[in-house]
């Protein structure tokens, strides 16, 4: 119950120094609970969490929030979400911090596949902008990155679609190229 809870943390916002409602966590892990039972479950599985986490602070509660703390705790999708915002971001980048689908396959709980589907879409707009020059100038290398993204994360539709069409594209210009090359051998 401990990583459920952890889950719906992320799942919530409660990342990068931002919190979650804890009431509306409640609400989603112990939703037959009655009175304060849901309450002490959630007091009692915080506490199993931060020694899972083996810090009393890496998870902070306080004032009806809860959240991670950045300094004890690094979170992948919120260094995701910072990079993809960045100025600076590279396809590279982006690609070694996206490890795929937000927890996987796991839809317990209709918030996952929500922020699985923002992450998405963020990953794909930004790939997608990242590589706008590059599917013009050498779309067998534009390809080869979007194929990278969609191995990671089957649900990146737009990438797939992406990636076919540059593959085409370069495919018919090596077939061109190759053309002109029997061409021009004959003189």
């Amino acid at each position: 119950m401990p990583l459920l809870l952890l889950k719906h943390i992320l799942a919530a916002g409660g990342v990068a120094g931002r919190t979650a409602a804890i009431a509306r966590i409640v609400e989603e892990v112990w939703p037959a609970a009655e009175g304060d039972a849901g309450m002490r479950a959630f007091e009692v599985t915080l506490s199993r969490l931060r020694k899972i986490l083996g810090h009393s602070q890496a998870v902070r509660a306080q004032g009806g929030r809860v959240g991670l703390d950045p300094r004890l705790c690094w979170v992948d999708l919120a260094a995701l979400d910072a990079l993809l915002d960045a100025p600076g971001a590279t396809p590279e980048a982006v690609l070694a911090l996206y490890g795929g689908r937000f927890l996987g396959d796991d839809d317990e709980a209709p918030t996952f596949g929500a922020v699985a589907a923002r992450v998405q879409a963020r990953v794909t707009r930004r790939l997608l902008a990242l590589l706008e020059r590059t599917e013009r100038e050498s779309p067998d290398v534009a390809a080869s990155i979007y194929f990278r993204a969609v191995e990671r994360d089957e649900g990146l539709v737009t990438l797939r679609a992406a990636a076919e069409r540059c593959w085409a594209r370069a495919q018919k210009a090596a077939a061109g190229a190759a053309g002109a090359d029997a061409d021009g051998s004959d003189d």
